[in-house]
């Protein structure tokens, strides 16, 4: 209730100053609400549009909702809810996935705007959901660029054109990549169990699918692609057939640099090429002629250089970053299949003579050889790298870790050999492009020329660079020793002046604190003699059966307040030992709900006097806690004072244990029916000293020491302690302790 009354009140007052800050659609929520109640008006959200149209910052508040939509996709397994109202849909999060929910169910729900990941949602409440009937879906509109740009996609049913890429199962789900002409798509069917064979005819077929788009994220929040959900297979429909690979396009590798898959319904091609190299991660080289481009084959395979290989695939354009290398500049053929392999003759490296033909992108993808300085060798994701230096540009050779055996230490400076096939790739360190030569094995790397050692002008480099390090370093640790220690005097003497002022300071309070120890102790003593002495007369002059009921009267308050008195005394002593850390709890089992019963009968007369009722709800077995009995005595005692004390004559005050066992924790609730706490008070509620806007409804006294004593009681034996409360609606306070 309190929820939705805030949320009434941002929508409400605030309205004004919400339309300031952020754009709002043609009908704002205030002025599209459902008409006005008994009560006032209810500002619920009634329609679709309202809340895919505000933004994600104002959904994020969890204004009230209830709208009518027809279900577009349920999911069986997430309990994601797709609904839609006209042209806009919504996602609605409902927990209940045993509803009979189908596309084309017409439902009214109650939730809570939601600020999702990509756009508005909606929190359905599992108890208000209602099935209204049976309508014809909505109209699938075409799923476009145009469309995904202008942000009108999410959460509509669409259909989307395109052709097959692959299709995997996993999770409980059926996977289609789809290539359309808003991009590539992700295409998800529910299906618990892996079907006997994958529908294989769809790769390569022209499509037409019918579903409900979402939005794919990158980590960062950014729009990463699509995904459409498809109620079943039947949403699939071909459109035009798998073409068999004898009747694909033949291209060559060079046309591949300018083949465009979106130019034809079918992107597959047949090509061929001699294997040049294969990387760890399964992909691999092939070249022809002049043009080498990188292949990823649909599944794992093993080819060998030099192999000839027919094969069917997607062609990328180049300028594309690669799965498994950030490889560009280099045409690219995904989800290849292999249709024919036999020996062929490997092509003949080209030889890179500068550092300028070597940043070239011209040679990418080709088996070259170029000659390089050795600098040093480091190792990252199974794969050694040889840094090497031509012609003062830098660059790398990359080899897998199992191929590395049997190799000499290379020494720095030292001219080798390589052969392998170039790459590019964007470093995070350089602007421009990092030229790479990937290895086959070993074999493709030969030390041409060791370095050369002694010459004269290195030895006489050596020679003047070893003395100026000399003289320098001989001058520069006499200057540091001189100025360590003058720093070291000045600390010391600092150190001396500072250890002084704070023995002293701590002497005197030392001082200050056994005086007030002794202060409060004589206080104390002092106070309750006399209290005693008062008590004992009271309790004399109020028993006296022979004296005025008047008299008696008298003496029973003169008694009562009294007894108030000294338990402020006690109040007073318990904050203080409390301070001074004089509590030292001995954290035994503890049964809880045998302690909750004899609370309750102990406390019984503060409560008799209020005429006021205790509703005790305690399990039969025992509750066992790690506490301290006499603290969690204490504490009890304390709450139920508590309550009895704000709580108005003929009251009912409920105690309460539970055995949290999943949590590993015994909890004890205290509850009053009184005036309530506000929130502002809350924020204070265990602060020492602290006097509430709430008082005592019978004139009983407050120190403000109670609770900030309980709460610290209850700290002690690791435990924590909370309250929650409305104006008007009373107060219920929790302590929550270890389970023994």
């Amino acid at each position: 209730m309190l929820r939705k009354a805030l949320a009434c009140g941002l929508l409400g007052a605030g309205v004004s100053m919400l339309s300031a800050q952020e754009p709002a659609p043609e009908s704002t929520p205030a002025a599209a609400a459902v008409p006005a109640s008994a009560g006032g008006t209810d500002y619920t959200l009634s329609r679709i549009d309202q809340i895919v149209r505000m933004s994600r910052r104002l959904a994020g508040r969890r204004l009230p909702v209830r709208v009518q939509g027809i279900v577009t996709f349920a999911n069986p397994v997430t309990g994601d809810l797709y609904l839609q109202s006209g042209g806009d849909g919504i996602c609605l999060y409902h927990p209940d996935t045993d509803l009979p929910l189908v596309p084309g169910t017409l439902i009214e729900v109650e939730g809570d705007t939601d600020a999702g990941k990509f756009a508005p949602k909606i929190i359905g409440d599992p108890r208000s959901l209602k099935i209204l009937g049976q309508v014809p879906l909505p109209p699938a509109a075409a799923l476009t660029r145009e469309l995904v740009l202008n942000m009108q996609h999410d959460c509509r049913r669409v259909f989307a054109e395109g052709f097959g890429r692959r299709v995997t199962w996993e999770n409980g789900e059926l996977e289609l990549q789809l290539d359309s002409a808003a991009g590539r798509v992700r295409v998800l069917i529910p299906m618990r169990e892996r079907p006997p064979a994958l529908p294989q005819h769809w790769i390569g077929a022209g499509l037409r699918v019918t579903g409900v788009v979402g939005t794919d994220l990158t980590p960062d929040g950014r729009m990463s692609g699509l995904r459409l959900y498809v109620t079943s297979p039947e949403e699939v429909s071909v459109i035009a057939a798998n073409l068999g690979a004898e009747f694909l396009p033949a291209k060559s590798l060079n046309d591949l640099l300018t083949f465009d898959p979106n130019s034809r319904h079918n992107g597959r091609v047949r090509t061929r090429g001699i294997v040049t190299l294969q990387r760890g991660d399964g992909s691999f080289f092939v070249q022809d002629g002049a043009v080498g481009v990188h292949v990823i084959p649909a599944e794992t395979v093993v080819v060998v250089p030099g192999e000839d290989l027919w094969f069917t695939a997607f062609p990328v354009v180049a300028d594309t970053m690669s799965r498994s290398e950030d490889a560009i500049g280099i045409a690219r053929c995904e989800d290849a299949v292999l249709l024919s392999r036999d020996r062929g003759t490997a092509p003949e490296p080209l030889p890179i003579n500068s550092h300028a033909q070597i940043r070239a992108a011209e040679g990418n993808g080709r088996l070259v050889r170029v000659r390089g300085e050795f600098l040093e060798t480091g190792e990252r994701d199974k794969e050694v790298i040889i840094f090497l230096r031509h012609d003062h540009g830098l660059f790398e050779a990359r080899l897998r870790r199992e191929h590395w055996v049997a190799l000499p230490p290379i020494e720095r400076a030292s001219i080798i050999e390589l052969v392998g096939v170039k790459v590019a790739v964007q470093s995070t360190l350089l602007v421009e492009p990092l030229p790479v030569v990937l290895l086959r094995n070993q074999l493709d790397l030969r030390i041409v020329a060791p370095p050369a050692f002694w010459t004269p002008a290195r030895a006489l480099s050596v020679a003047g660079l070893s003395a100026a390090g000399l003289l320098f370093v001989l001058f520069w640790s006499r200057a540091r020793q001189r100025r360590l220690a003058a720093e070291r005097d000045r600390l010391e003497g600092r150190v001396k002046e500072r250890t002084k002022e704070l023995t002293l300071m701590n002497e005197s309070l030392q001082e200050l604190a056994r005086e007030k120890a002794e202060f409060l102790a004589i206080a104390a003593h002092d106070l309750r003699s006399p209290l005693t002495v008062i008590t004992g007369y009271a309790s004399i002059l109020e028993m006296g059966s022979d004296r005025p009921e008047a008299t008696r009267q008298v003496a029973g308050d003169i008694g009562a307040a009294a007894m108030r008195m000294e338990r402020i005394i006690e109040h007073f002593l318990d904050a203080q030992a409390a301070q001074a850390g004089l509590h030292t709890p001995a954290l035994v089992q503890t049964d809880v709900a045998d302690l909750a019963r004899k609370a309750g009968d102990i406390t019984g007369p503060t409560r008799k006097r209020k005429q006021q009722t205790l509703a005790l709800a305690v399990p039969d077995e025992p509750c066992r806690a790690l506490a301290d009995r006499v603290l969690l005595d204490q504490i009890v005692a304390n709450l139920l004072d508590n309550a009895s004390k704000f709580s108005p004559k003929g009251t009912r005050i409920a105690l309460r244990v539970e055995d949290l066992a999943a949590e590993r924790r015994v909890r004890l609730t205290v509850s009053d029916e009184g005036p309530g706490i506000s929130a502002d008070d809350q924020q204070r509620l265990f602060q020492r000293y602290t006097r509430l806007s709430a008082r005592p409804t019978d004139g009983e006294p407050s120190c403000g020491l109670g609770l900030a004593l309980v709460k610290a009681w209850v700290e002690m034996m690791d435990g924590k302690i909370g309250c929650r409360s409305e104006l008007g609606k009373g107060a219920t306070f929790f302590v929550e302790l270890p389970r023994a």
